[in-house]
């Protein structure tokens, strides 16, 4: 501030020149006062000042709409706010005075200014280039003078919206309409603090969704393309922010963001925060898509490849498990990087990593990826069995995942034949086993009995080890839950289809009970299921293909049925009509007659009526 100087002990003749009409005197004053401020020892004295803070106020309030000589003094004045807004033990004597409300009239009044100048300069016509210039010299010199003032105003409510309250009275005199306008402007130091607000009010969903009807998406993305590391940090976590809701992901994509945020996968900078955006985008498997026509899959190998720690962080490999979920994203992995992958799995027991791959498993349909993991099934086999009997839910999941792999290895023919050694079916007995396994290991281990049973020898193998009676005791017992039904149901086709164990079948009458009672349901997977097991049955028993032409008449015609039933019970059942109070009938012409009354001519086909 130049040659200027101050003292606290000057403080009340600093108070007095505020009644004067002297508009610079008040300008040099807020300065003097300004520059006590930049000392913590003259704090306590100014904000204990009940005239001071008051006077400051409501000169703010007085002075805003006046001249450019006001808004000089404006400006000083909420610099004085903007160093006391910073220590929060301040904010109460701020909120007593009501710097808020008199700092929002100034950012108010500024903005229908600026709309007022500049439909001013719009109205100019284009053929008067003279006037053009200087109305826009003058545009952007009010331009450069706004943007100063409002960097420190918004500052101001930015730290005193650290109390909620005064936060929701902010939300009602639309601060995020005003905060999403102000992206449009370019001064450095203004974009950062509006950044910030917005970011620190999209955590609230109805802030959120003001911001989206705003244009936020749109708005951000010239940040993205800029060369500010800083401007780029808080657009990234604003926009993560907004991510969470679906239709801003869909923004987000259209917008063409994917690309560019992957980009930032590469700056060590801006890996985290790109990760965490990534994934959120990711939940979408619209979306997924996307990335496919990108080279993220790549650089998320590469990173997952090299990453410092032994278990790999949980934000990249949960963006790598969301990826793999898409059958294009799967199938972009080479078998070279699932190697690697499959490597750093195996070496650091790392459940994620093998989530990843059950992923991989599941949704490629690649000859060279199921290869891949036809070369390693030894390796996993012997993971997981060599750590099946230690009890630790770590233990469980990490079962729980690699058994998911083998389940979903494709194109192995006879195979598993190789593997189906006395350790190996122990431990798929062990494992549908209810009642010391969880039920997910267990539907999982009879899916991977399914996988084996594709092929006829492997199934032979596994019923003369008496897996058919495993998988039909489990039917039996969890024949209440649809998805066990279904899965061991399809297991018991996977035997059958193969001509094995049909005749076992047909003589577990609870079985055929169960299968039967599937007719009706309205869960067509399971139904479709049903009736192929059923389909192979009837063939080697006539009793029962008429049992199931009985049921499905029944169920197809069913509503009928019921209330052909239901007449009969109501009606039909009881020993005579009810006529309510003419039980007699008198009323219907055979009261106090006998049978010698009755004229049989009446039955008489030919009888002219």
């Amino acid at each position: 501030m130049g040659d200027l100087s101050a003292s606290i002990e000057e403080l009340d003749d600093y108070i007095s020149s505020y009644y004067e009409d002297d508009i610079d005197l008040k300008i040099s004053t807020a300065k003097k006062i300004l520059l006590l401020t930049l000392d913590m020892k003259n704090m306590e004295h100014i904000v204990t000042n009940d005239s001071l803070l008051s006077l400051l106020s409501r000169t703010l309030q007085e002075e805003y709409e006046k001249s450019s000589k006001s808004t000089e003094l404006c400006i000083n004045i909420l610099c004085i706010f903007f160093v006391l807004s910073n220590y929060q033990e301040f904010h109460s004597y701020l909120t007593q005075h009501k710097v808020g409300d008199a700092t929002f009239k100034v950012i108010e009044y500024q903005i229908r200014r600026f709309d007022f100048s500049y439909a001013a300069y719009m109205e100019i016509d284009p053929s008067n280039k003279a006037q053009q210039e200087r109305e826009l010299r003058k545009l952007n010199l009010m331009i450069a003078k706004q943007d100063k003032l409002f960097y420190i105003s918004f500052t101001i409510l930015l730290n005193l919206a650290e109390d909620y309250q005064i936060e929701k009275k902010m939300k009602n005199r639309k601060i995020v309409s005003i905060l999403v306008r102000m992206l449009e402007r370019n001064d450095f130091h203004l974009l950062i603090v509006v950044l910030l607000f917005l970011r620190k009010l999209s955590i609230i969903t109805e802030n959120k969704n003001q911001m989206l009807e705003e244009g936020i998406v749109e708005k951000l993305g010239r940040f993205f393309s800029c060369q500010n590391n800083l401007l780029l940090k808080l657009s990234s976590g604003l926009l993560k922010n907004v991510a969470f809701d679906k239709s801003a992901r869909e923004q987000i994509e259209k917008e063409n963001y994917i690309p560019k945020i992957i980009d930032l996968l590469k700056v060590p900078n801006f890996r985290f925060d790109s990760l965490v955006l990534l994934y959120i985008l990711s939940f979408d498997d619209k979306i997924r898509n996307t990335f496919a026509y990108t080279d993220c899959m790549s650089l998320v190998i590469k990173l997952i490849a090299h990453f410092p720690e032994q278990l790999v962080g949980k934000e990249l490999v949960a963006l790598a498990i969301n990826l793999a979920a898409n059958q294009k994203n799967a199938e972009l992995v080479s078998e070279e990087e699932l190697q690697v992958v499959i490597d750093r799995a195996l070496k650091n027991v790392d459940i994620n990593l093998f989530k990843f791959i059950k992923n991989i498993a599941i949704y490629s349909q690649d000859q060279e990826t199921h290869d891949c993991l036809q070369n390693n099934l030894g390796k996993f086999l012997k993971l997981i069995i060599s750590k099946s009997k230690i009890q630790d839910p770590k233990i469980e999941d990490l079962k729980f995942e690699v058994i998911g792999i083998l389940a979903n290895v494709k194109y192995m023919g006879d195979k598993w034949e190789n593997y189906l050694n006395n350790t190996f079916m122990e431990f798929l007995h062990a494992n549908i086993s209810q009642q010391i396994v969880e039920d997910d290991i267990i539907l999982e281990t009879v899916q991977l009995i399914q996988s084996i049973c594709n092929s006829p020898k492997s199934a032979e193998t596994l019923a003369k080890n008496k897996f058919m009676i495993f998988i039909a005791e489990l039917l039996i017992s969890k024949h209440e839950d649809e998805e066990f039904l279904s899965q061991n149901i399809y297991a018991l086709y996977q035997f059958l289809h193969h001509k094995i164990g049909i005749q076992f079948i047909l003589e577990q009458q609870e079985i055929l009970m169960v299968l039967l009672n599937i007719i009706g349901s309205t869960n067509q997977v399971l139904k479709q299921v049903n009736d192929d097991v059923l389909d192979i049955l009837r063939e080697y028993h006539p009793d029962l293909s008429e049992n199931i032409k009985e049921r499905k008449y029944y169920e197809y015609n069913r509503e009928w049925i019921e209330s052909v039933e239901e007449y009969d019970k109501n009606v039909l059942g009881q020993d005579r009509y009810d006529f309510g109070d003419d039980i007699n009938g008198e009323y219907f012409g055979f009261y106090d007659k006998d049978d010698n009354d009755l004229d049989p001519r009446m039955w008489d086909s030919d009888l002219d009526m």
